[in-house]
């Protein structure tokens, strides 16, 4: 009779909740990339702005080149405020899905140790019950023989 344990469709569900996990940590970890991309991107463009600014004007001023370039600067800057709130969160959702994920793989590998003792006990059983028949069978071998 060969080893069942009895917990094997528990195990298989955690183990897939396991895989649903990394998948959301994947997921996490990929909007925060690309939220930081966006907050570069940003950066790089009010770097632009501020250069080309520079550029155009040379040696005179001129009122609503300036106004405008300033307005456009500072609307990069709060929006650049804002992608840092976003980044946090998402930095808080990856640890929340890291969380997550480390308590799935907790939980399964507690399931496959408790398996694998069960396999163990279970083995230990069925060496004594081969142990038995051989004895049994030694014993019956003998009582014949005299």
């Amino acid at each position: 009779m060969a080893f069942k344990y009895r917990l094997e469709s528990y195990l298989d569900v955690k183990s897939k909740i396991e895989g649903q996990r990394k998948i959301e940590y994947g997921v996490a970890l990929s909007k925060l990339d690309e939220e930081i991309n966006k907050k570069k991107l940003l950066c790089k463009q009010k770097d632009a702005a501020i250069a080309d600014f520079k550029l155009r004007l040379g040696d005179k001023i001129y009122p609503g080149l300036y106004r405008d370039t300033n307005n456009y600067i500072e609307l990069l800057k709060r929006q650049i405020i804002k992608q840092d709130d976003v980044i946090a969160q998402a930095g808080l959702e990856v640890e929340r899905k890291r969380d997550l994920l480390t308590e799935a793989v907790k939980e399964r590998k507690t399931l496959e140790k408790l398996k694998e003792k069960n396999q163990i006990e279970y083995n230990r059983e069925q060496i004594i019950k081969e142990q038995k028949l051989v004895d049994e069978i030694t014993s019956y071998k003998f009582s014949k023989q005299t």
